[in-house]
């Protein structure tokens, strides 16, 4: 159940791979032949294994990934109710750690609950020219805001919110300010406009 993808700027495509709990790597993929092998994998040891954790180099049921300008990838780690951060991520071997987290206050915690510091089932992401993170929460009904994202220690706050009034509601509803199970975001830089598909 490949449910992510997403092409950097060098070629190099990026599948969130859900349930084998895994993001695959395939360097110059529009080159690649039918069926060809993947050169790298994080969430996982090795390209045989699968199984789900919550670590600092473990992932479970990922959804969607983006790669920012500086080579960043984010990973929507879905049923760990987290996004995780990996610094220059092309060059790390396969199954390196994260370097950072949001929606958790460390690697090895996995709760949900509904507030300016957590996230309940996050699946889809992006990022803005600016360097802002947006994360959609399908279960909070939400999408929080993360400014000058990278540089967040591991469990910070968002900076803000869009779909709810504010960081402790998470109530459902067809309205102008309100959004029912969010799934993804894309983001038209030119414009400043954030487009979410409200499931």
């Amino acid at each position: 159940y490949p449910d992510g993808l997403f092409v950097d700027s060098t070629g190099t495509l990026w599948v969130g791979d859900t349930l084998n709990s895994r993001v695959l790597r395939f360097d110059n993929a529009s080159f690649k032949a039918n069926g060809a092998n993947a050169d790298g994998v994080l969430g996982q040891p090795n390209f045989t294994s699968s199984s789900p954790a919550t670590t600092q180099s473990g992932m479970r049921n990922p959804w969607k990934v983006y790669v920012d300008s500086s080579g960043t990838l984010w990973v929507a780690d879905f049923s760990n109710n987290r996004v995780l951060r990996f610094d220059d991520a092309a060059s790390k071997d396969n199954g390196a750690d994260a370097d950072g987290v949001l929606g958790q206050p460390d690697f090895t915690s996995s709760g949900h609950s509904t507030a300016a510091n957590t996230m309940y089932y996050p699946i889809g992401l992006a990022m803005d020219s600016a360097g802002r993170l947006w994360v959609v929460e399908f279960y909070n009904h939400r999408v929080l805001r993360f400014d000058d994202a990278v540089s967040k220690a591991n469990g910070a706050n968002a900076d803000g919110v869009l779909g709810q009034p504010n960081f402790a509601s998470n109530t459902p509803g067809v309205t102008q300010s309100l959004m029912t199970s969010p799934k993804f975001v894309t983001i038209d830089n030119a414009n400043g406009r954030l487009f979410v598909s409200d499931s």
